[in-house]
Parts: structure tokens; C-alpha cells; sequence
């Protein structure tokens, strides 16, 4: 009996694709300005950096490693975004 295992040529290129995307990812974003007493101001700064993160990682937007890479990177700003409006607004 003789048994063919394939597809392993997709799971390499998904992690390649993910590696890209987390070092898209790494450093810097964006650089923010807001008003931490303006709370539209903040959710302008929130979408300025999900836009931002959504554009770095374009070309890899069908993978789904990806995707939960990008979910998780713009709760974790969107929690310091609003954490350090907080903590400026006393």
C-alpha cells in the first residue's frame, strides 16, 4: 500500500505569508496625535491605526493565520490607544 501525503507546500507558504505579516507588524505603526479628551478624536486615532495595520498587511488578507494576527494586533492598540487616553485625561 502506497499513501501520497500532500499539501504541506500550503501550510509553508501560510506561515511564510504569517512571518511576513508579524514582520510588517514589528515596530512603529503609525505615529498618533488625539485630543485623549475628545472621545471621536480617539476612535479617529483607533480606525488611523487599524487602517494603518490593514494597509501593512494587504497582500496577505486571504490568509486566516493572518487575519488572527490583524484581530489581535488592533485590540491590543485599541487598548492602548484608550488606555493612555484614560491615564492622559487624569
Amino acid at each position: 500500500m502506497s499513501l501520497k501525503i500532500t499539501g504541506f507546500g500550503q501550510v509553508e507558504r501560510e506561515l511564510k505569508e504569517l512571518s511576513e505579516a508579524a514582520v510588517a507588524l514589528d515596530g512603529d505603526i503609525c505615529q498618533l496625535k488625539f485630543d485623549p479628551s475628545n472621545g471621536s478624536d480617539v476612535e479617529r486615532a483607533v480606525r488611523e491605526m487599524e487602517t494603518e495595520i490593514d494597509r501593512r498587511v494587504s497582500r496577505w488578507r486571504n490568509n486566516a493565520a493572518v487575519k488572527k494576527l490583524v484581530e489581535e494586533s488592533k485590540a491590543r492598540f485599541r487598548r492602548e490607544i484608550l488606555d493612555r487616553a484614560k491615564a492622559a485625561k487624569g
